[in-house]
């Protein structure tokens, strides 16, 4: 498929929403009433296209990628997935405020009259309610959460978990009589205050290397990891161990399609001496979700490098972080990382002992997977919202392993349901006396110790290869 067919098929498109127009022949603007982006054609020997999306409001990037233009279905999907994106913004341009209680039936109630008194108003809020015990699995997918009088005990937590919401108290007055003028009201003023407090924040600072390294290599590094509500393919060009290049794709799926597009896009860019990926245990091939263990990742290497012709390696995200925080700081000479997602009974695990990272025969070491039959509480049976303290239950059996196993200096952990590290000692205290137990350090973004660590990982396996050869 050319350009000029291409731009004509997202041209005959019906676009609920948004509008597409052509600017010239490599160019299309997309505007919608809350969002505009772009749809860019470059030739670079190969025809490259790109497509990007913006919130008018702060400017966020809701969707970023950019692919080869061979697979006529590949292209259709990528354009139909953005305009599912912009659909999603148009509709979300509501905030979304959930109530929970402690059964949801009277938060049910005061949802209906909240939604009713917006309309009146012209509000874009929209209210509904869930009982406490789904909160924590309902609540990643709102904006504004509000907690009913008999609950407001819970509201540290609440407020720990799920730490990018707006977490409020109903007050009892304005609960007990469906007050909805004084929620309305304290939903807005919240929001705005949030608002205000989020364009003063500073942007995030790039971790640096506290350890040397030595370093004469020019390194493609592609990292996946998956967020509560996003997946986010970052790479960047590390020269002599130097970021030269930094860019993110975000979309809702992971795909082995979209890693090979960022391959494509990039080598015909940049010349690099070797690539280094990343990647999370679930992905998509094929158009459906698949377990990738790490022992099967050299499958992934072998496929990459015979298909770019360079040498590529890849590794298990949770490693890469083990090893990028571990080389990031000097306090701590073996480190286990511990990664427990949303909404899963099974995490993962990450680690460098005495600086070395640990990945075992078959790269086996680390996979919870197989271990977490013979660790879970007998309990935890068939499939609800877990909630936190079920969550710290787990996560205190897998830590207590991996003390008595590796005895670490230090456990990085990442868990949204589980951000309070006294509750997870108290856990592992169950198992390990208090004396054995590691300093433990909860972390929410690891995206740049994930950088730095599969750029290390990379360069070893370059250094150990060349050495082999010599």
């Amino acid at each position: 498929m050319t350009v000029s067919e291409y731009i004509s098929w997202i041209l005959s498109q019906e676009n609920e929403g948004f509008t597409v127009e052509k600017v010239d022949e490599e160019h299309l603007a997309i505007d919608s009433e809350l969002c505009r982006g772009e749809i860019n054609f470059y030739n670079l020997g190969i025809d490259v296209v790109e497509m990007t999306a913006f919130r008018k409001e702060d400017e966020e990037n809701i969707f970023f990628l950019h692919f080869e233009l061979k697979d006529d279905e590949h292209a259709y999907e990528l354009y139909k997935e953005m305009a599912e994106t912009l659909q999603k913004q148009s509709s979300a341009r509501k905030v979304k405020v959930l109530l929970s209680c402690t059964s949801g039936m009277t938060t049910s109630f005061f949802a209906t009259k909240l939604n009713e008194g917006a309309k009146m108003l012209s509000l874009d809020y929209e209210f509904a309610a869930v009982p406490y015990v789904q909160l924590y699995q309902e609540g990643f997918a709102y904006d504004v959460i509000m907690l009913a009088p008999q609950i407001a005990y819970h509201y540290k937590q609440a407020e720990e978990v799920l730490h990018d919401k707006l977490v409020l108290k109903i007050p009892a007055g304005a609960f007990g009589t469906y007050d909805t003028g004084t929620v309305l009201t304290m939903v807005r003023d919240a929001v705005e205050s949030r608002q205000k407090k989020e364009k003063e924040e500073k942007e995030k600072e790039t971790a640096c290397l506290a350890r040397e390294v030595e370093n004469n290599v020019r390194l493609l590094v592609i990292t996946l990891l998956h967020d509560v509500n996003t997946n986010r393919y970052g790479y960047r060009v590390y020269d002599k161990g130097n970021p030269v290049f930094s860019e993110e794709i975000i979309k809702e799926r992971i795909t082995i399609k979209d890693l090979e597009d960022i391959l494509v896009t990039q080598l015909s860019y940049w010349r690099v001496d070797a690539v280094a990926i990343s990647m999370p245990g679930l992905i998509m091939e094929d158009g459906g979700s698949q377990w990738i263990y790490k022992y099967q990742y050299d499958e992934y290497e072998k496929r990459f490098s015979e298909e770019f012709g360079i040498d590529v390696f890849v590794f298990n995200n949770s490693n890469t972080v083990a090893y990028g925080y571990y080389a990031t700081q000097l306090d701590y000479r073996s480190v286990t990382y511990h990664s427990q997602p949303a909404g899963s009974l099974i995490g993962g695990q990450g680690m460098v002992i005495d600086g070395i990272p640990v990945i075992g025969a078959k790269g086996i070491a680390g996979e919870i997977n197989f271990m977490f039959p013979l660790i879970k509480p007998k309990e935890i049976t068939g499939t609800y919202s877990w909630m936190p303290h079920e969550i710290g239950d787990i996560i205190g059996r897998n830590l207590a392993m991996n003390i008595a196993v590796f005895n670490p200096d230090a456990i990085l952990l990442r868990s949204d349901l589980t951000p309070q590290m006294p509750l997870i000692r108290q856990e592992i205290e169950k198992w390990i006396d208090p004396e054995y137990i590691p300093d433990l350090i909860h972390v929410r973004d690891v995206s740049e110790y994930s950088y730095i660590g599969t750029m290390l990982m990379g360069l070893d396996r370059l250094k150990e290869k060349r050495d082999n050869a010599e």
